[in-house]
């Protein structure tokens, strides 16, 4: 009963519209791709900077999204957001259960995980970096229980994140986390060097220069760690208004913008929805 309340929790909370324009974009870049072979490499997409210089993150995701809407449709592809809620979800109790004798706290742990986690649930490109993360959790949590073989899954799961979305970067960040708790004791010399944590040392180095290698398989090379890492000064950032609903701009400028478009609007373009 406690698994069927989550299983209903989930599919509650992440049943929801498609309240983001980004997949718009995500579509059009996928189309762009099937019908050219070619991946962006400029804003195209921009009346004000069609040339403007554009490395792209995702264009895995938006070819996949592209093909999928395609053949399910929008809602199809809102099913496949609960879809990939739920495997993570389930993966995460798997994680927790373990460390409980009862299953109550880990039900109600994924319980407040799925309450806090679901405004960020959407058809997005990032949908694939959550998921991704918790994949490499799983593996790292497979590899401390004595199953080696998980830990070189982070170089495929790696090859998959760097051509989906930019946050393969976290999962890095995680993999350094790990290696530096389990390893770092080694280093400093507080504990004794048993033949198990040489082997962990052995293990996280070949994995880490792996996975970076693998950050490499990805159309930009090099270049995409570095405009990922630029990406993250977001004071940096100066968004494209264009790119942005009427809506989010505020009723002033909401107003001066359909005020513009009737004003230098030929007659005959103007419908009715204007």
């Amino acid at each position: 009963m406690l698994y069927l309340a989550l299983i209903i929790l989930t599919l509650t909370i992440s049943f929801t519209r498609i309240h983001n324009s980004d997949i718009w974009w995500s579509l059009a870049e996928g189309r762009h791709f099937l019908e050219t072979g070619k991946i962006l490499d400029t804003n195209r997409f921009s009346f004000t900077y069609p040339d403007h210089q554009w490395i792209t993150s995702q264009w895995l995701f938006s070819v996949v999204a592209f093909l999928w809407h395609g053949a399910v449709g929008i809602n199809g592809l809102i099913f496949t957001k609960i879809i990939i809620f739920i495997f993570m979800s389930a993966l995460l109790l798997k994680i927790v259960q373990s460390n409980f004798r009862q299953a109550l706290p880990a039900v109600i742990l994924i319980a407040v995980y799925v309450l806090t986690a679901h405004f960020r649930i959407m058809v997005r490109a990032h949908l694939f970096s959550l998921l991704l993360f918790n994949l490499y959790i799983f593996a790292l949590w497979q590899y401390q229980r004595g199953r080696r073989s998980w830990l070189w899954a982070l170089p495929v799961f790696t090859i998959a994140w760097v051509n989906l979305h930019s946050g393969v970067i976290f999962g890095l960040g995680l993999v350094l986390l790990v290696a530096a708790e389990t390893c770092l004791p080694l280093v400093i010399g507080n504990q004794r060097k048993t033949a198990v944590r040489r082997l962990a040392w052995r293990d996280y180095g070949l994995v880490l220069v792996a996975v970076f290698a693998a950050t490499l398989a990805n159309p930009q090379g090099g270049q995409y760690l570095i405009h990922t890492f630029n990406h993250l000064r977001i004071g940096d950032l100066m968004p494209v208004i264009e790119y942005l609903p009427a809506h989010n701009l505020g009723p002033m400028l909401m107003f001066f913008w359909l005020l513009a478009d009737c004003r230098f609007s030929r007659p005959a373009r103007i419908s009715a929805w204007d």
